[in-house]
């Protein structure tokens, strides 16, 4: 997906507000740091954003921190800062937060364990209809027996 921010001033204060609306859903046809670009500047050039208003005006852009995105020498990110030289590149912070969890999981065997069986169940029973009706049934005679009836 292909998300715009803006920054707009209010009339009345130096407070200024924020929106972020989507210019489009993007299917790439491979991971290759050339297609991402290509395919990722499509909506934006759909909705009249060119080249040289980027230059000028685009300060920002997150990813998820992957090669093909933020890669010294070739990453899609890394090429629009040679085009956009105002342009300030970050890891996203939830993506951040979110491989800073799993690694937490990964080093708390505790919780692997109980990730590990979740797993299990979920992989069973997503397998097959039978163990989806079975464990159906048997979560709602559970419910039954803590209302009493």
């Amino acid at each position: 997906m292909v998300y715009i921010k803006s920054d707009c001033p209010q009339k009345k204060s130096d407070e200024s507000e924020c929106f972020a609306f989507p210019l489009g859903l993007v299917e790439l046809p491979s991971m290759r740091s050339d297609d991402i670009t290509k395919y990722t500047l499509e909506p934006l050039a759909k909705h009249g954003f060119t080249d040289s208003y980027l230059a000028s005006n685009l300060i920002g852009a997150g990813s998820d921190g992957a090669s093909e995105m933020l890669g010294k020498h070739s990453g899609v990110l890394t090429k629009r800062k040679q085009k956009c030289p105002k342009i300030i590149l970050w890891h996203c912070m939830c993506h951040r937060v979110k491989l800073a969890i799993g690694d937490a999981v990964k080093s708390v065997i505790q919780v692997n364990h109980v990730k590990s069986f979740l797993d299990k169940l979920y992989s069973i029973f997503s397998q097959s209809p039978k163990p989806q009706r079975e464990l159906e049934e048997s979560s709602f005679r559970v419910g039954e027996n803590k209302e009493g009836t």
